[in-house]
């Protein structure tokens, strides 16, 4: 079998690697010996055309594809390209978890939830069915769509570290950057220690529950720490961040993390995200202790409002500027984000936001426009108000520079700029240009500061 795993990206480069179709890839080489898989990935080419071609090249029998909404439009396009080279196809991501039918037509499977047991058994199927078995079965006019879902991993430790030489790591390693506010330039990569989330936040749920099932699992720090090493030796990085949803919502496992990072002498600085009810001094001492160095925090808006009865969020805004300031004195940097344009979110409330982020011992913030994604609690909500409508291209899902809300609230326009609005009055505040500042002492720095400005414009 030859299989070819897609990441159809063009919209934006980044730093951060397709980790899940790298698990997948990784996985699957664990279950079948012998197996030929490559990844193609599209982040930093100026379109589809060079995956295509290897695509092509390369001949699979079976191609897996990941769709996200904002993805979707290439993923159709891709599998258009798998099809014509005579490939089987099967899609999954989180698009193709809330909308599998959206894909139908366009793919053979669809994968719901997480793809490395369930990929696995599809390979298996085919290695026995073969290419005439299945071309018999469209013969005699079966439909092959088909939906699959197989049992989660409960044992994330059972998982290898994903199959980091199938990917372009040399670019990735250069468009990190979510260490800059502690030093532009530091080479590193992102990973991933848990799945799941325990909160309901709207904008998230119920889509996370879908994907990864409503319990938090989570590597052992010990499997953590086994692979930070593995990449320092690999790629000599400096810098890790962890991609978890909320990565200090178990302190007891935190701690114990942090015990052993010091115990194994791990010389490693690192960021992870995180909320504001998650935090004290006695896990930010410990972190900082074994090198964490910055935390993003989903701060989201700056009305109690607007967090209770649109995001469901429930945190208290009262205390953010109190842990924020408690993390700053313990040398470690911090991001928030924020969103502008919730429904039924006044002009006004959204001002709140702009002037609450400014007053906020922040280093870095990001301000993107709500965005009610497919399957999600804000989208169901959307869709019950009458003087609201969504956009059915899913194009205008970009939380950076358009709205999937075409009617209703505070118009599209009227929302770019309060969000340019946001970004300047952020950034130009005393407190914050020397973060600016500093992208410019090296062609790197500089070139980093312009990929993250080109998101928004």
């Amino acid at each position: 079998m030859r299989v070819s795993l897609v990441f159809p990206r063009t919209h934006y480069v980044s730093g951060d690697p397709p980790l899940g179709l790298a698990y997948v890839a990784a996985y699957a080489r664990s279950c079948i010996p012998g197996l030929e898989i490559c990844i193609l990935d599209s982040t930093f080419d100026r379109g589809l055309g060079p995956i295509k071609e290897q695509l092509r090249a390369f001949q699979p029998d079976l191609v897996g594809i990941f769709v996200d909404t904002l993805m979707y439009k290439n993923a159709l396009e891709m599998a258009d390209c798998a099809k014509k080279a005579g490939a089987y196809v099967v899609a999954g991501g989180p698009h193709a978890t809330v909308l599998p039918q959206s894909l139908k037509g366009a793919c053979d499977t669809v994968l719901q939830g997480e793809g490395e047991a369930a990929f696995v058994e599809i390979i298996q199927t085919l290695q026995v069915q073969g290419p005439a078995g299945r071309n018999a079965e469209a013969g005699k006019g079966k439909a092959l769509f088909a939906v699959s879902c197989a049992e989660r991993i409960q044992d994330l430790d059972q998982i290898p570290s994903p199959a980091y030489d199938l990917l372009d790591m040399e670019n990735y390693l250069s468009a990190w950057s979510y260490l800059d506010s502690v030093k532009v330039g530091l080479k590193g990569t992102t990973m991933i220690t848990s799945r799941g989330c325990p909160y309901q936040c709207s904008y998230c749920q119920p889509t996370l529950d879908l994907l990864f099932g409503p319990h938090l699992r989570r590597r052992s720090p010990l499997n953590v720490i086994e692979e930070i090493r593995q990449l320092q030796k690999t790629f000599s990085i400096d810098g890790i961040f962890f991609h978890d949803d909320t990565f200090t919502i178990n302190k007891q496992w935190v701690l114990e993390f942090c015990r052993l990072l010091k115990e194994h002498s791990v010389n490693i600085l690192w960021g992870c995200n995180s909320r504001i009810n998650t935090v004290d001094e006695e896990i930010l001492e410990a972190m900082y202790a074994v090198g964490l160095r910055n935390i993003h925090f989903g701060i989201e808006s700056g009305s109690q409002r607007v967090i209770d009865e649109i995001y469901q969020k429930k945190i208290d805004l009262s205390v953010v500027e109190r842990v924020l300031a408690m993390t700053k004195a313990k040398g470690i940097y911090t991001f928030g984000f924020f969103m502008l344009g919730a429904p039924q979110e006044t002009e006004q409330e959204i001002h709140q936001t702009i002037d609450f982020a400014r007053r906020l011992p922040l280093d870095e913030a990001s301000f993107s426009i709500v965005t009610p994604l497919l399957g999600t609690f804000l989208f169901d909500q959307v869709k019950k108000l009458p003087e609201y409508e969504v956009s059915e291209d899913f194009e205008d899902f970009d939380y950076y520079r358009r709205s999937s809300i075409k009617k209703g609230g505070v118009a599209v326009s009227r929302l770019r700029y309060l969000q340019m609005k946001a970004l300047v009055l952020f950034y130009v505040s005393p407190r914050r240009i020397g973060y600016i500042l500093k992208h410019f002492l090296t062609v790197n720095g500089l070139k980093q500061l312009l990929t993250k400005v080109r998101r928004f414009i």
